[in-house]
This record gives structure tokens, C-alpha cells and sequence, in this order.
């Protein structure tokens, strides 16, 4: 967490007029935030704890989501882009996320394992509309890197790629670990 933190500072530090930049910047805290509740709800005793920490989890994993999305939507450009998707995508993102810290998502612990750790969490209707958010915010994500990377040229096309790469690793680790 503390190597994407210093990496998403000085990236802002470079050129702080940068969408680009300062949209890294809002990835990086963005990851760590939602690095940080993930881990905390690994490592508190009240089952109390583990539900708010399970919820803020998942209330970040949609704002990581959509940061990547904003992150490859400006990306290489320095200026701020005029879309109508973000009109309509900022509020459903923002319901969603406010839903996340609801019993909506998730109602309670289900079981717990003799080690003190959650096995199961109580899910309700709201995980599906979590679910297909965060999936089309990062579907839509290598849908955009993917098209960038076949149109682009020279340095662009090599940072799109390293852009793929680290977007894959991220979101398989994720699935895989979660």
C-alpha cells in the first residue's frame, strides 16, 4: 500500500494540472483505502467490526472501480473529458457505493470458523446491483484500454500496455484472493 501511495504522490507532483495525473493520484488512494478495510476485517475480533470493515471493503472496491475507469477514459490526455456516461454513471456509482454500507448488501455474519475467522457473510438482494457495477465499471475499463491500445502509437501504446498488465494482475488478484 505504501509503494502505490508514494508512486500515486510523486506521479501528482510531476504535474499536478494533469487529469491524468490526478486521476492516478485518486487510483492510488482509492487502492489503498480499499487494501486497508480489506485487511482490517481480516484482522479484528468483533463481529461488528468485520461487517462495517466488509462493507467499507466493498464500498471502495465501487470507487476503485470506477477511478479505473475514469484513470484509462482521460489517459494520456491532460484535460478533463466532456461525457453525458458521467452524468448518469456518478450517481448510479454513488447509489451503489451508499447501498454498500447497508444491510441491503450485506445483513450480518453467517458463520464463523473456529478460528474467530468469517466463513460466510449474509448477503442480500443489493450484492447483485454490486456485483454487475463493479463488473461493467471494469469490463468498461479493458474495453477502453483495449481500444486505446489498438489505436496507439510509440510511448502511448507501450504505457497502455503496462496499463493492461497492471490491470489484470490487480482484478485477478482480486478474484482470486477474494
Amino acid at each position: 500500500m505504501a509503494a502505490i501511495g508514494l508512486l500515486g504522490f510523486v506521479i501528482v507532483l510531476n504535474k499536478p494540472k494533469s487529469v491524468t495525473h490526478r486521476s492516478f493520484f485518486l487510483f492510488s488512494l482509492l487502492t489503498i483505502a480499499y487494501g486497508f478495510t480489506n485487511y482490517m476485517n481480516q484482522h479484528v475480533d468483533s463481529l461488528v467490526l468485520v461487517l462495517w470493515y466488509l462493507r467499507f471493503t466493498i464500498f471502495f472496491a465501487v470507487w476503485h472501480a470506477f477511478s479505473l475507469l475514469h484513470l484509462v477514459t482521460v489517459f494520456p490526455s491532460d484535460v478533463r473529458p466532456q461525457s453525458r456516461v458521467y452524468s448518469i454513471l456518478l450517481p448510479v456509482v454513488a447509489l451503489v457505493s451508499i447501498l454498500t454500507l447497508t444491510p441491503i448488501v450485506f445483513s450480518g455474519i453467517a458463520e464463523v470458523l473456529p478460528s474467530n475467522e468469517i466463513a460466510t457473510a449474509e448477503t442480500g438482494p443489493g450484492i447483485i446491483l454490486f456485483g454487475a457495477t463493479v463488473l461493467f465499471l471494469v469490463g468498461g475499463s479493458v474495453y477502453q484500454i483495449i481500444q486505446k491500445t489498438r489505436h496507439a502509437r510509440g510511448m502511448t501504446q507501450s504505457q497502455l500496455r503496462y496499463i493492461s498488465l497492471g490491470t489484470f494482475l490487480t482484478f485477478a488478484l482480486i478474484l482470486f484472493f477474494n
